[in-house]
C-alpha cells in the first residue's frame, strides 16, 4: 500500500450522472421506514456503461494496482461499503453507507484477495456519520482501515524483506489483519510481482 493522491482524476462523467439518479431512488427508500430493507434493497450496481468508465479512470489512478496490497487489480471496490458496514465483534450497521455506493471518492481499484478479505468490515474508532455526509467530515468517524488516498501509509506499514508486512501502529496491524495481507498467497503473489521493498 502507498499513498496516491487521486486529484488530478475527476469522476467520470457517466458516475456524475448515475450518482444523482442513484442518489434520489435511495434517498426515497431510506426515507420510507420499511422494516427488514435486507429483502428489498435496491440494485447499487452500475450499469455496464457506467463500470467500465469507473474501472478505466481507476485503473489510471493506481497504476492498474490494487490500492490496498499492489498487486495487478481491475475490481471496483468501495472503501466504505455501501450496506451492511461490520464494526468490532458482531455489529452491523445496516444502512451504512448506501449515499456513497456512487462517490467517486469511495472507489477503489482493488484485486480480488484483498476485496473478499475486506468485505464489509469497516470498523471505526468515532461517530457513524450521519446519512449524506461526504468530504472531509467523514474522517470524523477516524476509520481504522488505512486509506492510501488520504494517509501515509509508510507510516503505518512496513514491508520486510522475506515480504510480510509489520504493522507499525495500531491502525497499520489492523489493516494487515482485515486485508490478510500476510496470507500465504498474498507473500507468494507479492514475491512473484516482485513488490518487495527494502527493509530500512
Amino acid at each position: 500500500m502507498i499513498y496516491v493522491d487521486r486529484s488530478r482524476y475527476p469522476a467520470p462523467a457517466e458516475l456524475l450522472d448515475f450518482q444523482q439518479k442513484s442518489l434520489a431512488t435511495l434517498r426515497g427508500f431510506f426515507a420510507t421506514g420499511i422494516d427488514d430493507r435486507r429483502l428489498r434493497w435496491p440494485s447499487f450496481n452500475f450499469p455496464p456503461r457506467v463500470g467500465s468508465a469507473v474501472r478505466d479512470t481507476l485503473y489510471g489512478v493506481f497504476n492498474g494496482s490494487c490500492a490496498y496490497c499492489g498487486a495487478p487489480a481491475n475490481t471496483i471496490d468501495h472503501f466504505r461499503p455501501r450496506r451492511n458496514a461490520v464494526r468490532g465483534g458482531s455489529k452491523v450497521d445496516t444502512d451504512c453507507y448506501w449515499w456513497l455506493s456512487a462517490e467517486w471518492s469511495n472507489l477503489y481499484l482493488c484485486c480480488a484477495a484483498c476485496n473478499v478479505a475486506k468485505a464489509n468490515f469497516f470498523p471505526i474508532d468515532g461517530p457513524v456519520a450521519e446519512p449524506e455526509t461526504f468530504g472531509d467530515a467523514l474522517l470524523d468517524e477516524r476509520p481504522v482501515l488505512l486509506d492510501p488516498c488520504h494517509d501515509r501509509p509508510e507510516e503505518h506499514l512496513r514491508f520486510l524483506a522475506d515480504g510480510t508486512v509489520a504493522g507499525l501502529t495500531a491502525r497499520g496491524t489492523a489493516t494487515i489483519e482485515i486485508l490478510q495481507l500476510n496470507a500465504r498467497d498474498r507473500l507468494a503473489s507479492r514475491r512473484k510481482i516482485g513488490f518487495l521493498i527494502r527493509e530500512e
